[in-house]
């Protein structure tokens, strides 16, 4: 307007110090309203005085505010002290604030907000007598806040309703109105029947299993930090340990080549196991999350929920088994046999299962996957000393030998010795036989293979098990 040679009066003034307050553009408001004067010709009225407070004030700047205030020409108003009182509880300011509230008393004693905003004043800067004492000093001076209200305009007369209030002469006859309502409506209509369905699910349980276990395939096919780092390390730990025990299967003239063979065996079982045992956990911990959110919506029951996530565990882990079977079992130089061969599969194959199933039992006992790890650790250590490797069975004192019975890492290494030594007649340097030695020392005996083989699979159903049925019986959502 000043360029095109358009007057500028205090409207628009006034306008543009308001667009710079809220667009946070201070230096440029201070501009314009230094040239009110001399260049615009426009005396500041109290509009413009409690704009440039108000912007002042937004930025912070507390101390120009009450400079300003203290150069005007015309007494502020309470408006002004007002704003810079609320802008003193922003930023702390509680000495400036006494003066101000001094100030705005003196104007509008008997106004409610002022004590109001005096008294919210005091409790945010926390001197919490002073807060005590404006609301004491409203009450006794009987000073009540403005009750929030909403005004209705029917047929041209205007119906105010206030919050909670009951003093319109209509309220009554609406309320006995409602009350009528909801008693007819709370009683069915006569001939009716109550609503009835067959099941409490839309699908069968059959169904229900079918749709959660395609559901956790695409969820486990589209998480590849999961599967594919899982089977990327089982590849590199196979490599690793095939290298670091190369061609030591076949060599069985001393106990120690025995020893080596075992602790192949051994490091497979903890490693793989451990990191197939703490990567499932966060899975099923975002799974079981969504499973809340699923089952409150009547998708499905816990039960399919937990047969997808167990069932789907399955092909993955015999991908990982045959991974590393075939690695290790070629590179190690085991006996090239189909049935020691696929022996040895099997018990790497049940035991990452059970291991992963641990896992997901873990995360569904506890209420988070953090807990379930840390629990789980404990036990990971008491599975390895009581192993059988460290320290063989017959050698673990009386009253600690029942827990190797209850031990699956040591129904793990039962069978894989067993499996691979426990049929070898072959006499070692000293004359004994290979399959004599691993009775006397280990008290592992060939004829038990088909019931550790029992053991290992019965282990990985009972932990699966615990997993469903902590899932079914035991609810962890916070609301």
């Amino acid at each position: 307007m000043h360029i095109v040679g358009m007057p500028a009066d205090s409207v628009t003034v006034l306008s543009v110090l308001c667009a710079c307050a809220h667009a946070g553009l201070v230096d440029q408001g201070l501009e314009y309203f230094d040239r009110m004067e001399v260049e615009f010709r426009i005396e500041p009225r109290i509009e413009h005085y409690g704009c440039m407070d108000d912007m002042l004030s937004r930025a912070g700047r507390i101390d120009d505010a009450e400079k300003l205030i203290s150069e005007m020409v015309i007494a502020p108003n309470a408006a002004i002290y007002r704003s810079l009182i609320q802008a003193c509880g922003n930023h702390g300011k509680l000495d400036l604030d006494e003066r101000m509230i001094a100030e705005l008393m003196r104007l509008e004693s008997d106004h409610s907000g002022n004590h109001v905003l005096i008294s919210n004043f005091y409790a945010r800067m926390s001197p919490w007598e002073d807060a005590e004492k404006a609301r004491k000093d409203m009450k006794d001076m009987s000073i009540d806040k403005n009750s929030r209200s909403s005004i209705v305009d029917i047929n041209g007369v205007l119906h105010e309703f206030l919050v909670g209030g009951k003093t319109h002469p209509k309220n009554e006859r609406k309320e006995n109105r409602n009350k009528a309502l909801i008693l007819e409506l709370s009683a069915p209509p006569p001939g009716s029947s109550e609503l009835y369905f067959p099941t409490r699910y839309s699908q069968s349980f059959l169904n229900q299993c079918m749709a959660c276990l395609w559901k956790q395939h695409l969820s486990y096919w589209r998480n590849p930090p999961y599967n594919t780092i899982r089977l990327f390390f089982t590849t590199v730990i196979a490599l690793l340990f095939g290298t670091i025990f190369w061609d030591l299967g076949g060599k069985m003239g001393q106990s120690q080549d025995l020893f080596n063979a075992m602790g192949s065996m051994y490091s497979a079982v903890m490693f793989i196991g451990v990191l197939n045992s703490t990567s499932v956990q966060p899975v099923v911990s975002v799974e079981r999350t969504v499973f809340y959110r699923e089952r409150a919506a009547g998708m499905y029951s816990a039960l399919p929920y937990a047969f997808g996530q167990v069932a789907i565990e399955f092909p993955y882990t015999l991908v990982q088994s045959a991974i590393y079977g075939i690695i290790v079992y070629s590179m190690i130089g085991f006996q090239w046999t189909v049935a020691k061969f696929f022996w040895y599969l099997f018990f790497m194959y049940f035991t990452l299962l059970y291991f992963t199933f641990y896992g997901m039992m873990a995360v569904g006992l506890t209420p988070s996957y953090h807990i379930a790890s840390i629990v789980s650790s404990a036990f990971y250590g008491i599975w390895n000393l009581f192993s059988g490797f460290i320290i063989p069975r017959p050698k673990v004192p009386i009253w600690w030998r029942w827990y190797c019975w209850i031990c699956p890492v040591a129904w793990t290494l039962y069978g894989l010795v067993v499996s691979q030594f426990g049929d070898i007649v072959t006499p070692m340097d000293d004359g004994t036989p290979v399959k004599v030695f691993v009775e006397n020392y280990f008290d592992f005996k060939h004829s038990w293979l088909w019931a550790v083989a029992l053991v290992i699979v019965a282990f990985t159903f009972f932990f699966a098990f615990l997993f469903g049925f902590a899932i079914m019986k035991l609810n962890f959502q916070k609301r």
